[in-house]
């Protein structure tokens, strides 16, 4: 979706050209401590409403919202999920709104892979862990977002240093959480990145537990495929 950021688009034709059945389009207000969000759930083929609400909420009441989003959802498109899909989309990473801010903000600006942004996203994480110091998603996030400054933007002697805080920021966020898929996927980065490519069994294994977790992690398929590439396994890396 991120293609057309920026741009006024009709949410239907959006649908069409990603070949989606349908389409969740709507507008999101944000007023002192108060939140407004307005969805309307669209099937692509003739522009139906399948759903439509408003919510007015505070902020510390989030979590709630987007529980309320994603359940009506599956409700409208007649979904049937496993119980450990539904408790991870109404199970909150945290418990609080201003780390969450935090997170989603860094989050954004670590995929980005740039030396500014990752500066950017490397103050939001941190600032998010200082707020929640439990919130293991955010350590899972910065330890990637230390790794991703360590190999590409700073030097050599910088970069181990960082390395090391990687390492055991990623550890703390699977002490939080031991089967948090992406604090796994960032040790498998990790481990990949920074041991000249060696151990590659170890970073496999990692990112296999990480999509034994969440099988929806894309970015964690395509690094599982750029490992099997490099040691030849094409065969495995297309799949």
């Amino acid at each position: 979706m991120r293609r057309y950021e920026k741009q006024d688009v009709n949410p239907l034709e959006v649908a069409r050209q990603l070949q989606a059945d349908s389409v969740l389009a709507g507008t999101i207000q944000r007023a002192s401590d108060r939140i407004r969000v307005s969805m309307n759930l669209l099937r692509a083929q003739d522009g139906t409403s399948l759903w439509a609400e408003t919510f007015d909420r505070e902020m510390n009441n989030a979590f709630a919202l987007q529980d309320d989003i994603s359940l009506n959802v599956l409700k409208a498109l007649n979904l049937t999920v496993t119980s450990q899909e539904k408790n991870r989309l109404i199970t909150p990473p945290t418990k609080n709104a201003e780390a969450f801010d935090y997170y989603l903000r860094g989050k954004y600006y670590v995929a980005r892979e740039n030396p500014e942004d990752n500066k950017t996203a490397i103050s939001m994480l941190e600032r998010a862990v200082a707020i929640d110091p439990s919130f293991p998603a955010a350590y899972a996030e910065l330890a990637r977002a230390y790794n991703i400054k360590a190999f590409y933007f700073t030097s050599a002697a910088e970069g181990r240093k960082l390395t090391e805080r990687a390492s055991v920021t990623v550890d703390k966020a699977l002490s939080l959480d031991p089967n948090l898929a992406e604090a796994h996927f960032a040790r498998g980065l990790l481990l990949w990145t920074h041991a000249n490519r060696f151990p590659h069994e170890q970073a496999i294994q990692e990112y296999r537990r990480a999509l034994a977790l969440n099988p929806a992690l894309d970015d964690v398929h395509r690094e599982l495929g750029l490992v099997y590439s490099h040691i030849g396994l094409f065969d495995k890396a297309w799949e």
